[in-house]
């Protein structure tokens, strides 16, 4: 058995440093040593394909890392998809393994049954053990000739808009993003620890982890987001970096127990996973210590990673008064490696300030059959709007898909949407169109409260923010909206809920059906 480029990540601080404390999960430790012990010992159980679907546990991790060492080809899936889903998925991508939580044995069996996994193993987080599953022995990397042993891994678009699909991100260039945007271990990073809260079938989650491992900074794994635990494990255990999308953040600082205090271990808060309300994040520069630094970080699973970072000093300066506060209403410019291009229906390259469509272009990214014009064959479309303002910061403008066309007006939601999350009583907000014969389509806005209001106010109180074209003709006051596992809205569930009123102009509408949320 040959391990893989991806175990050097693991491997090459381990020799440095074998006996650092690397990851925690619950009540267990581990240093480089011993994750990397059980990471060789599990890799025999591995076939050259594999799939996992599992919360975050110190074994699903080490898991990972024994796919490193294995040289298999990791697919890594949201364990909140629905069986049919996980059979679209897995029936495009033959695994040879499918390792699953206990939780998920039906799927599993299902799935084996199928036959589109050759062998299934569930996963005994608290034993730190697998199990194989009763009729599908596990039948180790040798006897397995399900796949071709690439050793990448394979990641699922978050599916918003349409169905998850997968996205394979070569083996090679994830080893060279983790190492060339970090340091190997130091004195510095053993004094500092990252909270994992995002899930690692995200590329969020990943990359966050397989950067921290590399660079000596210590995991501390949570199987999900609360926010009173969220506060807890960063007073207690002195967190300094951790990741959270905007969901997240507006319900640390709605937490009854949040308290800047409690904060004063933190130095780093990084966020991203979907469009971020300029009223929060302006929200939270006031609320937060002023020793913690927030940088914004905005890629996609296509692109393996991060392609823009409004960066510590961009937040600063806004604090400080040296820059507009507009600058939170960006994404931040371009990583080093890569370039971002915004591009029209007839792929021209527009100016400053015009928007279209995002393109990613950079040396890391898959190779596309068609070359686009000054760029080559590297590049990819990400499906987001937006526009590149003077001094080289990207905006989001919200997705080509979510685009309303009333009347022959193109009307971005995400602009709706930040004017409504604006108002004092509104905490969340999604818009979406709605197919009308006269305009072609109408809007409705979904908004979630904080405190009561007269909801026959909105319309006037979007008239003075939004042009009249762009005010939302139907408001739902709803409980709750239907979110992926990594905080995004899912719009294709509100158009399929169909409760739409053929009457009247506002509706006071019931909670969303809990079954939409993924």
């Amino acid at each position: 058995m040959t391990a893989g480029p991806l175990w050097d990540l693991l491997s090459i601080p381990g020799a440095m440093d074998p006996t650092r404390e690397i990851l925690c999960y619950q009540d267990r430790s581990w240093t480089y040593e011993t994750l990397m012990a059980e990471a060789v010992r599990f890799a025999p159980n591995l076939a050259k394909t594999m799939s996992i679907m599992e919360v975050n546990t110190d074994l699903a991790v080490a898991l990972v890392y024994s796919s490193f060492f294995a040289s298999s080809e990791l697919s890594l899936l949201n364990f909140r998809l629905k069986i049919e889903e996980v059979e679209e998925i897995l029936d495009h991508r033959v695994t040879g393994t499918f390792f699953v939580g206990n939780r998920y044995e039906e799927i599993a069996r299902r799935i084996a049954n199928c036959g589109i996994a050759a062998s299934v193993g569930t996963l005994d987080t608290e034993g730190f053990e697998i199990i194989e599953l009763d009729g599908f022995p596990l039948e180790g990397s040798e006897g397995d000739s399900s796949g071709i042993g690439r050793s990448d891994v394979v990641l699922f678009t978050s599916g918003t808009t349409s169905s998850p699909k997968p996205v394979v991100i070569d083996s090679a260039s994830l080893v060279a993003y983790v190492a060339g945007t970090t340091s190997l271990p130091t004195s510095e990073t053993a004094a500092q620890s990252t909270l994992l809260t995002m899930p690692i079938f995200h590329v969020a989650g990943l990359i966050g982890l397989l950067r921290s491992v590399f660079m000596g900074r210590k995991v501390v794994v949570h199987s999900q987001f609360e926010a009173d635990t969220w506060l807890k494990a960063i007073e207690r255990d002195g967190i300094t970096h951790t990741f959270v999308v905007p969901t997240m953040l507006r319900r640390i600082l709605d937490s009854e127990g949040f308290d800047p205090s409690r904060l004063l271990p933190l130095e780093v808060l990084s966020y991203g996973g979907g469009p971020m309300p300029p009223s929060l994040i302006e929200e939270a520069l006031e609320r937060f210590p002023d020793s913690v630094h927030f940088a914004s970080t905005y890629g996609l699973t296509e692109a393996g990673g991060t392609v823009c970072v409004l960066t510590p000093h961009d937040h600063q300066a806004v604090r400080n008064g040296e820059v507009s506060k507009n600058r939170l209403h960006s994404v931040g410019s371009p990583v080093p490696d890569i370039r971002i291009a915004i591009i029209d229906d007839d792929r021209n390259e527009l100016a400053a300030g015009h928007v279209g469509e995002v393109y990613v272009v950079g040396p890391r990214l898959p190779l596309e059959e068609e070359p686009l014009i000054n760029f080559g064959r590297r590049w990819v479309r990400t499906g987001d709007l937006g526009y590149i303002d003077g001094e080289g910061y990207l905006h989001l403008r919200g997705r080509a898909d979510d685009m309303i066309i009333r009347g022959g007006e193109n009307i971005s939601p995400l602009e709706i949407e930040e004017v409504l999350v604006g108002h004092p009583a509104i905490t969340q907000a999604a818009v979406i169109g709605i197919a009308d014969e006269t305009w072609g389509e109408k809007i409705a806005a979904y908004v979630i409260l904080a405190s009561d209001i007269d909801v026959t106010e909105l319309p006037d109180y979007c008239k003075v923010h939004l042009a009249s074209f762009k005010v939302p003709e139907m408001y739902y006051v709803v409980e709750s909206l239907p979110m992926t596992s990594t905080g995004k809205v899912m719009k294709r569930a509100l158009r399929d809920a169909g409760s739409f009123p053929e009457e009247g102009r506002l509706l006071q509408a019931q909670a969303i059906d809990g079954s939409l949320y993924e």
